[in-house]
């Protein structure tokens, strides 16, 4: 790996520690809100904070697309200016993992909202006020 490479490949690495600092963020903020949906017994509440949920899980997905897109900027950088040493191959798969990393995380915040919505249609079809 040349130093330019790594020197170029720095400030999009720093700008993932930075967005996945607000990812944290944002995660426990969705935690909260679903946690907090599951134990409203009103409708009106559920729904209000059901549709709180869906603005949290569209910010979470467009940060975690971002992360993801500045990893595979990262990859890129690396590997057309490094050439084809092993210490670019080993950070490349490192890069890769942590795309799917990313993909899981957002399936799972999908299947998280799902089962939200689940809850709240369930409220309504019991008719809780």
């Amino acid at each position: 790996m040349t130093k330019t490479a790594v020197s170029t490949a720095v400030p999009p690495v720093v700008l993932v520690s930075a967005n996945s600092l607000f990812l944290l963020t944002l995660t426990n903020r969705y935690s909260n809100l679903t946690n907090r949906l599951r134990q409203v017994t009103i409708l009106q509440q559920a729904e209000i904070l059901y549709a709180r949920v869906l603005v949290m899980r569209s910010s979470v997905f467009t940060a975690t697309a971002a992360i993801f897109l500045q990893v595979l900027l990262i990859l890129v950088l690396l590997v057309w200016s490094a050439g084809e040493t092993v210490a670019a191959c080993l950070f490349g798969a490192s890069l890769v993992l942590m795309e799917y990393s990313v993909v899981a995380f957002l399936v799972d915040i999908s299947r998280s909202t799902n089962a939200v919505a689940e809850h709240v249609a369930a409220m309504r079809r019991t008719g809780t006020p």
